[in-house]
């Protein structure tokens, strides 16, 4: 399968994704080589997002940034290579990339040359692409004492974006048992702060289908953001560390009888 042909099976299988070949006039696209390498125009552009979330906090700002930013080049990087069966890494570096915002995040990806690079998906995405945005995003955003964005949160949100790539084809191919084997292959050979940022869970319902759930080991900050209702407690995500180990099964086990009960 050529570039072209792999990319458009990623948009159809997932098409929400939005990964566009080279740049249309109607997105203002921000080049990820500026992001990754100008620390003044990435906080620049982070700031821009930060009301938007709700929030005045760089620290919180960048987190959420970099979460969205992840997905969508992970989803790139991971689309092509899982339905390609490990053969092919479309080049994301950031050299090559380009996003467009939209509800105040990261949501659009440009290719600017739809084509593969040789190197193992790891080294193109981790080492080339993400590694640097963390180091830049890390030596970019602190916090109201002056404290830098914590490198471990940081991983966090990157490794969870590479596991909703994941999800985004688990709920869109027939294979899922694939998908899982593949992602667990992808985590066990990333870079160790990849690895120790998290886990797969699975839950079996009564359907033969399995829940499949990521487990973060660390908290992305969204729940600081204020809440509308002070009578509730702060959102947090899914997957947030901050849930009990008993809140997990439960909602895990919740989560399951829904999507078995819809399929």
């Amino acid at each position: 399968m050529n570039p072209a042909e792999l990319l458009h099976a990623v948009t159809s299988t997932v098409n929400y994704l939005r990964i566009s070949a080279g740049q249309d006039s109607a997105s203002e696209w921000l080049s990820c080589g500026e992001l990754v390498h100008d620390h003044d125009r990435l906080l620049t552009v982070v700031r821009s997002t930060a009301e938007g979330r709700g929030t005045d906090r760089d620290d919180i700002a960048m987190s959420l940034f970099l979460q969205a930013y992840a997905f969508r080049v992970a989803s790139a990087a991971i689309g092509g290579w899982l339905l390609s069966e490990g053969t092919a890494t479309f080049d994301v570096r950031p050299s090559n990339t380009a996003i467009a915002l939209g509800r105040h995040r990261p949501n659009a990806l440009a290719l600017h040359h739809v084509k593969y690079r040789p190197e193992p998906i790891h080294d193109v995405l981790f080492e080339q692409h993400l590694g640097p945005m963390v180091l830049a995003a890390r030596a970019t955003a602190a916090d109201s004492d002056g404290e830098r964005v914590g490198e471990k949160l940081l991983w966090g949100n990157v490794a969870a974006g590479c596991a909703s790539a994941f999800g985004a084809f688990h709920g869109n191919l027939e294979d899922r048992g694939a998908v899982r084997d593949a992602a667990t292959r992808f985590f066990h050979d990333a870079p160790d702060e990849v690895r120790s940022a998290g886990q797969f869970a699975t839950v079996q319902g009564q359907q033969p289908e399995p829940g499949w759930f990521w487990e973060r080991n660390s908290c992305c900050l969204l729940y600081q953001l204020p809440t509308a209702d002070t009578s509730v407690e702060p959102f947090k995500c899914e997957d947030c560390s901050l849930w009990s180990a008993e809140d997990r099964i439960i909602r895990y086990a919740t989560a399951t009888a829904t999507i078995n009960s819809s399929e």
